[in-house]
């Protein structure tokens, strides 16, 4: 038939097809998709027949090699037709129309009579990529057609294959189409009314819960993961809604009216094994009304209307495009084509009713979808070219700007190409990224000239999954990198740290010599471990040395701990970040940390002597009362404050007290000495009272005197005449032990009248005294204790 253009709005036209020296063609794909909200073929009164009608028209193409013009099962052309819009040198179209329809002049018509009307025809072609496009009009051509609004859109987009290097085409699609139409009506019974519309429309979209309808077609490249990449159709519509006015008149109670609810087709293909699908949501049960009476019906069903029509409701499968219903869509098991269609609604004339019968509906449908698709096995890709990311990672004090240089060199063979002044330099803060598509087998090298605070900078190169090893990759950490295939990325990472040191010293006082153990531990700020070399984290050290442990990460918390003090009593530790001494610093970039142990003996000893005739005294009671340079008094452990100590014992004093710091021992039970005197090592008097000072050990000693005491007197009487001198022996035993007596007290004589003290006999020890020689005389033995007569006598106690 030939075609008659009415359309209203711009018209978007095609540039020609762009190629790049650089740019390699992909492999080969093509597709379309189309949807149709109601589709006519056949519908005359009188004379006058309407062929080919479709309202809400939407279409998608794509050819990767160059369109060719795609007409669908009706033979409606899906690419575009305008001659302004013409598809050579193209790749990808869309179509969207509110109203087509062609003409005939008479009853049969022939091919070669037809006319046709065109109403809000949206077309679009890229390359170049295409702005949406919007075509309207408000069509009232009484007796054939009336529409409220009848609107097409379109939109193609094949521009980002022509790049350098494609980007992933997933945010797009190659092809859009979608068509809108408010209260449509076509061939009009009876008269025109004052608004342009019709009294009596044979057909018509406008029903009693339903005005509009629209339908939506896209053709878009998927991911398979791998690199490659599959094709999808999609066609959609919204809510139909359809009323067929047999016979024509004005009376609405006798029309049939089908309500037909949203419905999609999705048809997909991989290039995979497996990967061609075909997914066709069904509208809901459809809302019928005969003569004014809704029909329950359960889909799919033939409803016949003697002597009007038939409607075939809700084919449950998609068909063979142009097969009859029940066919077999084409869905190869390589995954590389699929194609069907597929009508929510048909109706048409039974074949008993007789023709020529006016008005006459020949064929209708509802939600006709269709569509075809077809990639290279494995699918298509864009495997000219490859992503080089750069990635940027700072720690917690490490502050910008961060500057990079990319500077890329083609694979052999390929040609020369030039990346933008903002892919060549760049800033990227922590954390972020940048991509770069590159063609594939290219050589780049990634610097970063400007590493903001940092001292230190690591390179990590990661290649996608499954990338083989390149030869010249050999080298992971110095920014230099082969450029993968299939639109995957080689990343670089750029970690930056402020590195700093740890240093540990060691100090002892004199006679503590060690070895000195230690060990090291590290946290980043996020809490995880900082990893340290054995040798760093336990190590050991003699008296004034010291370790350096460097390239610690800036804001890393470093905790020393001195785990064997040789013996020390008291250890000194002094670090950077005083007043907390407590040998954990935090370390800086670029500076080092220190943290010193000094181990010392203790600040001060007391020491206890007891002389003379000491034997069984004791223990002494002392108390100890120490306060800062400033006067304020220091806590001491009650061990310390109180204690006691046995002749000849020691008390050191093993707390860290400030330098400069006074310590006053006082003996406050002396078990009796005859005299104490007091030395000590610091100040000018004996008073027991020190100033101590770390690496020196004061010494404050109490020396007790107990002069001997006469613990035993041997008295000599004579009565008579006799005359001496009258040897006398003494032993004495202490707990079954004999006692040492002093010289000359063992054995020795007496005259009359005299007698001999004997010192120094521990308490409680029991002394037998014998007269050795009475010089003849009888003898009696008068003692002050114990049983009497028998020279038997126990010393007793002060």
């Amino acid at each position: 038939m030939a075609w008659l253009l009415v359309a209203a709005g711009m018209t978007y036209v095609g540039a020609a097809a762009v190629t790049r020296a650089d740019r390699v063609t992909p492999a080969s794909f093509n597709g379309y998709a189309t949807g149709t909200a109601l589709h006519v073929t056949g519908l005359q009164s009188g004379g006058t027949r309407l062929a080919d009608v479709d309202l809400a028209f939407s279409g998608a193409a794509t050819r990767s090699n160059g369109l060719t013009p795609q007409t669908n099962e009706f033979d409606v052309t899906v690419t575009p037709t305008k001659p302004e819009v013409p598809i050579a040198g193209k790749a990808a179209s869309g179509r969207g129309s509110g109203l087509e329809l062609g003409l005939g002049q008479a009853v049969p018509v022939q091919p070669a009579t037809r006319a046709a009307a065109l109403t809000g025809i949206a077309e679009a072609t890229a390359p170049p990529d295409s702005p949406l496009i919007t075509e309207n009009a408000e069509i009232p051509v009484d007796p054939l057609v009336f529409a409220r609004l009848l609107e097409g859109q379109a939109q193609a987009k094949f521009g980002n294959l022509l790049d350098r290097c494609p980007t992933t085409p997933l945010a797009d699609p190659f092809g859009f189409g979608r068509g809108f139409a408010a209260d449509a009506q076509l061939v009009n019974g009876g008269a025109a009314l004052p608004d342009g519309s019709m009294e009596a429309p044979l057909l018509s979209t406008d029903t009693p819960t339903e005005t509009v309808t629209e339908t939506r077609s896209r053709v878009f490249a998927i991911s398979n993961g791998d690199g490659t990449f599959g094709l999808r159709a999609v066609i959609e519509s919204e809510a139909v809604p359809v009323r067929i006015n047999l016979p024509p008149d004005a009376d609405t109670t006798n029309d049939v009216i089908i309500e037909v609810g949203r419905a999609s087709l999705t048809l997909t293909v991989t290039g995979k094994p497996g990967g061609a699908s075909i997914v066709y949501s069904p509208p809901p049960t459809p809302n019928v009304i005969i003569g004014g009476a809704p029909v329950v019906v359960v889909p799919p069903i033939i409803i016949p209307i003697p002597g009007v029509l038939e409607v075939a409701i809700a084919e449950d499968q998609p068909r063979a495009i142009g097969g009859a219903p029940g066919s077999t869509p084409t869905q190869s098991a390589d995954g590389t084509t699929v194609s069907a269609a597929v009508d929510g609604v048909r109706i048409s004339i039974p074949p008993a009713l007789p023709i020529p019968v006016d008005p006459q509906l020949v064929d209708l449908r509802v939600q006709h979808f269709e569509g075809a698709l077809r990639v290279p096995a494995g699918g298509f890709s864009f495997n000219d070219c490859g992503v080089l990311r750069v990635r940027k990672v700072a720690g917690p004090d490490v502050t910008g700007p961060f500057t990079f240089n990319v500077a890329c060199t083609p694979p052999a063979g390929g040609s020369p190409f030039t990346l933008s002044a903002s892919e060549r330099t760049f800033e990227l803060a922590n954390g972020q990224s940048k991509d770069i598509s590159v063609p594939t087998g290219s050589r780049c090298t990634v610097t970063e000239p400007g590493r903001g605070t940092a001292t230190t900078t690591t390179i990590t190169e990661s290649p996608p999954p499954g990338n083989p090893v390149v030869a010249n990759d050999a080298n992971p950490t110095d920014g230099a990198v082969t450029i993968p295939a299939g639109l995957r990325a080689m990343t670089v990472t750029f970690t930056n740290s402020n590195l700093g040191n740890l240093q540990v010293f060691k100090t002892s006082q004199r006679g503590l010599d060690g070895p000195f153990t230690f060990s090291t531990s590290c946290l980043t700020p996020a809490g995880g471990a900082v990893p340290l070399a054995a040798a760093d984290a336990n190590f050991t050290l003699v008296s004034n040395a010291n370790r350096v442990i460097s390239g610690i990460p800036g804001g890393s918390s470093c905790t020393v701990t001195e785990t064997d003090r040789g013996g020390a009593a008291v250890t000194r530790i002094t670090d950077t970040t005083a007043p907390n001494n407590d040998g954990t610093v935090t370390i800086v970039g670029n500076a080092t940390q220190a943290v010193s142990f000094s181990n010392a003996g203790p600040p001060l000893v007391v020491s206890k002597i007891s002389t003379g005739d000491s034997a069984g005294k004791g223990p002494f009671r002392f108390h100890m009362e120490c306060k800062d340079p400033a006067g304020a008094a220091i806590a001491l452990d009650p061990a310390d404050s109180d204690f006691t100590l046995n002749s000849g014992g020691v008390h050191p004093l093993k707390k860290d007290i400030p330098d400069g710091s006074t310590c006053a021992i006082t003996e406050v039970a002396n078990g009796g000495a005859t005299s104490t005197a007091l030395a000590d090592t610091s100040g000018a008097g004996n008073d027991g009272t020190v100033t101590v000072k770390h690496g020196e050990t004061q010494v404050a000693t109490f020396t007790n005197d107990f002069a001997p005491q006469i613990k035993l007197v041997v008295t000599k009487t004579v009565s008579g005449s006799g005359t001496g001198p009258f040897r006398i022996q003494v032993t004495c035993n202490n707990n079954n032990a004999p006692v040492a007596l002093g010289a000359g007290d063992n054995d020795f004589t007496l005259n009359a009248g005299e007698s001999r003290s004997i010192k120094s006999i521990p308490n409680g020890a029991i002394c037998t005294v014998t007269e050795t020689d009475a010089r003849g005389a009888n003898r009696t033995y008068n003692e002050s204790s114990g049983t009497a007569n028998d020279g038997i006598v126990t010393i007793p106690t002060d």
